[in-house]
């Protein structure tokens, strides 16, 4: 009967004081920001830039590349680095249920599941580079 009473005590207690006690923060008004802040000395001296030439600006080219729309496409859709990546990062292992072919069903979902999503981020990758393309052309015209 002690355990019992030794249980329900403090569950009663709980209940009934809860946790309205502690301070709850108020967000509604902001707290005030004081600007007066003290100043402090510098630890780290200035770097020294008395060995860096005064003009060191890349010289403005005069010529263009000679890129197309489709160029732009096609080289983005190429090089997609996120989907280079994907395919290849695919592993084919031998499993017990080999097929005519040679691949078992878990490559071929393996295989089929990384080609689409590596066409997904290439033709992402190209999207974006055709949207930058047409943003300079913009700016050119």
């Amino acid at each position: 009967m002690q355990w019992v009473a030794r249980l329900l005590v403090p569950g009663a207690l709980s209940l009934l004081c809860g946790c309205h006690w502690l301070a709850k923060p108020s967000f509604d008004t902001p707290m005030p920001v004081t600007t007066n802040l003290p100043t402090a000395e510098r630890v780290i001296p200035p770097p020294d830039i008395s060995e860096v030439p005064a003009n060191t600006a890349p010289p403005v080219p005069n010529n263009y590349f000679q890129l197309s729309a489709d160029t732009c496409r096609d080289l983005a859709y190429k090089n997609s680095s996120l989907a280079n990546l994907i395919e290849s990062s695919v592993v084919v292992r031998r499993g017990p249920f080999i097929h005519l072919d040679g691949q078992d069903c878990a490559d071929l979902v393996r295989m089929t599941t990384a080609g689409l999503l590596s066409r997904e981020a290439r033709n992402r990758a190209a999207g974006a580079a055709l949207k930058l393309y047409y943003q300079l052309l913009e700016l050119e015209l």
